[in-house]
């Protein structure tokens, strides 16, 4: 069986190229999880939005730094 089609497929070389450049960004796949980027943050953090029993919310993973 074939894997489903992302609605946004994002690319490594896609993803640096941005970064290089300083252009914000957010690109979701559809399904909840979205990789963001702006200027502040340093590198692009994935953000998962979901629902527990009618409660929205959102968990942001991210590198730190030293």
């Amino acid at each position: 069986m074939a894997k489903p089609k992302l609605k946004n497929e994002l690319t490594a070389q896609w993803v640096k190229a941005h970064v290089a450049l300083g252009e914000r960004f957010e690109r979701s796949d559809g399904a909840g999880l979205t990789l963001a980027f702006r200027d502040g943050y340093g590198s692009p953090v994935w953000r998962l939005r979901y629902r527990i029993a009618g409660w929205a919310a959102t968990t942001t993973f991210h590198r730190r730094r030293p």
